[in-house]
C-alpha cells in the first residue's frame, strides 16, 4: 500500500487472540498495514473463487483425468526442487 492512497478509518470488531498474534507479528505501530495487506490477499482469494466458478459454470468441471495429471506435475516440480507439503 502506498502513502498515496487513501484511507478510510473503520472501528471492527475482531477477535482478541487474532489482534494479539497479528501484533506480535506485525508490531503494534503496524497493525493496520497487517490488516490491510491480510484484506488484499483475501480479495484476491475471493475474486479467484469467483473466477473458478464461473469458469466451471460455463465450461464444466476440470475433467479428473487432467486434475490427476496436473498433480503429477506439480508432485515432481516439487521433488525437483526438494519441497514437501
Amino acid at each position: 500500500m502506498t502513502t498515496q492512497q487513501l484511507t478510510r478509518k473503520k472501528s471492527l470488531t475482531i477477535p482478541q487472540d487474532l489482534v494479539d498474534e497479528a501484533e506480535a507479528r506485525s508490531g503494534p505501530r503496524g497493525l493496520s498495514a497487517y490488516v490491510a495487506r491480510a484484506l488484499a490477499t483475501q480479495l484476491e482469494l475471493d475474486r479467484l473463487t469467483d473466477y473458478t466458478e464461473a469458469a466451471v459454470a460455463e465450461l464444466g468441471p476440470v475433467p479428473d483425468q487432467v486434475r490427476e495429471q496436473v498433480y503429477a506435475d506439480l508432485a515432481a516440480a516439487d521433488a525437483e526442487i526438494g519441497f514437501t507439503r
